[in-house]
């Protein structure tokens, strides 16, 4: 599986728009990981929330964290 890693900073409101079901199993995903924030803009000090999603259909892969001691 090939994910790009642009590690910018998104809100889940900025997300493209998840299309239709069927559009989403026929869609060939172009997978982007970026550090996921708060609607205010904020990231969190102790950690980076990533998500992992499809920039052309809008389906959500999954979500990580790094924690930093």
């Amino acid at each position: 599986m090939d994910i790009r890693t642009d590690y910018n900073y998104i809100c889940e409101s900025k997300l493209p728009k998840r299309k239709s079901f069927l559009n989403r199993i026929r869609c060939k995903h172009q997978l982007v990981d970026n550090i996921l924030i708060g609607e205010s803009g904020l990231s969190r000090i102790s950690r980076e929330d990533h998500i992992v999603y499809c920039e052309k259909c809008g389906h959500i892969e999954g979500y990580y964290s790094k924690e930093y001691y």
